[in-house]
């Protein structure tokens, strides 16, 4: 009951910001596992709404962070690869330091960084972002030679090195 719910107002939600617009969603491979009681996987659900979802190319959380920092780290026409809207309030506050890694006490006054992120009320916006960017990162870090030219995500005047 809460996936349908969940799908129909992500749905709407789509209709109403982006009308007429093909949609893809990106998402976590687990979503490929079958429900225990209906059988049916959270891609095939969405599919059912309309909404065409794939899984990324890998859940491997390396990887992913790999992905996430590429376009942070380069530019493009002189201006920052990540360019984030101000409307995305949840994203830029994730990517502004609330998606984040716990430290972890060793002993002996050693402390280390778990090797996932904290969860809390960023973490999926973060994971989001991880699975949106891997399509095309994933691609570009797999393949020989690296190249690092990209169009932009999103129009805005969000600079995540002006935090």
């Amino acid at each position: 009951m809460g996936l349908e719910r969940f799908g129909n107002q992500l749905k709407s939600e789509i209709e109403t910001l982006f009308p007429n617009a093909d949609v893809i969603v990106w998402g976590d491979p687990a979503g490929m596992q079958r429900d225990q009681i209906f059988e049916v996987t959270a891609f095939d659900h969405l599919k059912t709404l309309g909404l065409l979802a794939r899984p990324a190319a890998t859940n491997d959380w390396k990887t992913r962070r790999e992905a996430m920092a590429a376009p942070m780290i380069r530019y493009y026409d002189k201006k920052p690869g990540l360019i984030v809207d101000k409307k995305c309030q949840r994203t830029r506050k994730s990517l502004a330091g609330g998606y984040y890694f716990s430290r972890v006490a060793m002993g002996s006054g050693q402390e280390r960084f778990r090797d996932v992120p904290n969860k809390n009320e960023h973490s999926h916006v973060g994971d989001a972002y991880g699975y949106l960017v891997l399509q095309g990162e994933h691609k570009r870090m797999t393949k020989r030679p690296m190249t690092w030219t990209q169009q932009p995500v999103a129009d805005s005047d969000f600079n995540v090195f002006a935090i």
